[in-house]
């Protein structure tokens, strides 16, 4: 693994104003690479948005390779981070930002399962606290960290 030298951050959508009634809709969504490791931030991007950044990149080369790590949309809403998304992308690893006790129930139980039936390991500022990622020459490490009171 190439650490440390080859770090980039880019924006693949929304091109411009695409229409989308809720801001939420025109959520950034950004691919951030070291290395051989990338991580794809869906922001609070649905189902809508999902299918149209997959028609815009699919799973062909155009993003490069599929991300090893996704930031799960919407802290993990039912109405995003559909199967068919999961299915295109295919992440290892799953991130959600979430609030202990939210008053919205997040993450939902649907997106969790579906989650699990990805096969994708998942982790959550609600339970871990902050998610680190570490590399290194061989690898890299995900884990939570939570201040000691």
């Amino acid at each position: 693994m190439t650490v440390g030298k080859t770090f980039s951050m880019t924006c693949l959508y929304p091109y411009g104003d695409e229409g989308f009634e809720d801001t939420n809709d025109q959520s950034m969504i950004l691919k951030v690479q070291e290395g051989d490791f990338s991580m794809l931030f869906t922001g609070d991007m649905g189902k809508i948005e999902e299918q149209a950044f997959l028609d815009l990149y699919g799973t062909d080369e155009s993003i490069d390779h599929l991300p090893d790590l996704l930031k799960v949309a919407h802290h993990g809403s039912s109405g995003a981070t559909s199967e068919c998304f999961l299915n295109a992308i295919q992440p290892v690893w799953a991130v959600i930002s979430c609030g202990e006790n939210n008053r919205y129930g997040h993450p939902h139980k649907e997106t969790l399962e579906r989650l699990e039936k990805q096969g994708c390991q998942w982790l959550t500022t609600s339970g871990q606290g902050a998610i680190c990622i570490e590399f290194a020459q061989e690898g890299y490490t995900i884990y939570g960290y939570q201040k000691k009171d």
